[in-house]
């Protein structure tokens, strides 16, 4: 254990009986032409067969399923996660569409401006509503409150010619309210 050992290219047995099984665990590019190889050879690869087997053995109990349908189990699994993941964004989208009907933008010149407190709202809310709202003559502020305090900010072209910074506003804020951000 150890040890940290690097097996040449050369052949140092007179007969792999001698060195029982090998398992390759994983490969790594050192760089071009070099590969290095971890493997276990004899009673650690069984020993580390058997820890795989145990794993396997457990992912398959929590899929419900047997050791040999866990890759499709797994597969399912995953297109289902994304599948849901999809439907969320489509809803959170939806959700802050219906938010934003009700959002009051104040024209100050020639600009809109909105500076606003969205309930139950995350940074991922926040730049969806940021993208449904924002141009070049628009500023947002928005502070979402979820499981923590959000603050978002962006600022069209025409603040930007205005030398209007919206990380450095968000920056400042979150610093007197003992976070951080930019």
């Amino acid at each position: 254990p150890d040890w940290d050992t690097e097996a040449c290219g050369g052949t140092h047995a007179d007969n792999t009986n001698e060195v029982d099984k090998i398992v390759v665990t994983s490969t790594e590019k050192i760089q071009d032409g070099v590969v290095r190889i971890w493997f276990r050879a004899g009673k650690a690869a069984d020993a580390y067969l058997s820890e795989m087997d145990a794993l396997l053995g457990d992912t398959a109990q929590l899929l419900m399923v047997s050791k040999e349908q866990v890759p499709n189990a797994i597969k399912e699994l995953v297109s289902s996660w994304k599948a849901k993941r999809k439907r969320v964004d489509e809803l959170r989208r939806k959700n802050a569409k219906d938010k934003i009907k009700l959002m009051q933008m104040r024209a100050i010149k020639k600009y809109r401006v909105l500076v606003t407190k969205i309930d139950d709202a995350n940074m991922d809310y926040l730049r969806e509503v940021s993208k449904q709202l924002s141009d070049d003559k628009t500023f947002l502020f928005l502070i979402g409150i979820k499981d923590q305090i959000y603050v978002f900010s962006s600022a069209g072209e025409a603040f930007l010619g205005e030398g209007v910074n919206a990380g450095e506003i968000v920056k400042e804020l979150c610093k007197k309210l003992g976070g951080g951000g930019g």
